[in-house]
């Protein structure tokens, strides 16, 4: 996910966007100004036993990221865990 904003002069982009339940938490490699910072946490999860329509609640860290540190602490979008299979192949 490239995010770029020239009216605010940044650029970074999130990869490797990951959900640890283990931990409740969302991370990301965060890439900006050329360096790639691994694993951020950007997002705190209450998780639940259905894995659907979990609270979210962004961290400092995301603050830095997005730019304003009001970010931090505040709610996030709901976040529904799906786990994708594989089709079983037919003759």
């Amino acid at each position: 996910l490239a995010i770029e904003s020239k009216a605010h002069g940044f650029a970074l982009t999130l990869s490797d966007v990951k959900f640890d339940s283990a931990a409740a938490e969302i991370t990301a490699d965060v890439t900006r100004g050329g360096t790639t910072e691994d694993d951020v946490p950007l997002a705190t999860v209450t998780v639940t036993r259905s894995m659907t329509d979990m609270a979210t609640e962004l961290t400092e860290e995301a603050g830095e990221v997005f730019g304003s540190a009001t970010y931090a602490g505040a709610t996030g979008d709901l976040l529904t865990v799906v786990q994708k299979t594989k089709p079983t192949p037919t003759d």
